[in-house]
């Protein structure tokens, strides 16, 4: 079982990670060719920016692609994203807010804004 478990893991970082490089990032190549065609019971997303009224950012294009699509094919999309990423925006919206289903963030995280998310559909969980 452990043998299984770790050949998954292994495939899913295989197709979705992504390896920083300031300035900008480098993606796994295959992951464009494989984004339309995987789905999830639940995506884990992060953000470089989230508004409450704009939505999700990523830092470029090709990552936010990959999240708009991944988010898309998901049954619930949950955003991982630390307090200072609330309230900013990023260069690519990959999702509006009403597409959020959970939002995990630090206890750092001002409560106006807590409310605000809350307003637009998202449940946030502080940590």
């Amino acid at each position: 079982l452990l043998y299984h478990l770790a050949n998954l893991l292994l495939f899913i970082i295989m197709f979705f990670l992504m390896i920083r490089r300031p300035p900008r990032s480098t993606l796994f190549p295959y992951t464009t060719l494989f984004r339309s065609r995987l789905s999830a019971d639940i995506a884990f997303l992060g953000s470089e920016g989230i508004d409450p009224q704009r939505g999700c950012f990523a830092e470029d294009v090709e990552t936010a692609r990959i999240a708009e699509r991944m988010a898309t094919n998901a049954r619930q999309v949950v955003i991982v994203a630390d307090s200072s990423k609330l309230m900013k925006t990023g260069l690519a919206r990959y999702a509006e807010m009403e597409q959020i289903d959970i939002l995990i963030t630090d206890k750092g995280a001002a409560p106006a804004v807590i409310k605000k998310l809350a307003a637009r559909g998202t449940r946030v969980n502080c940590v």
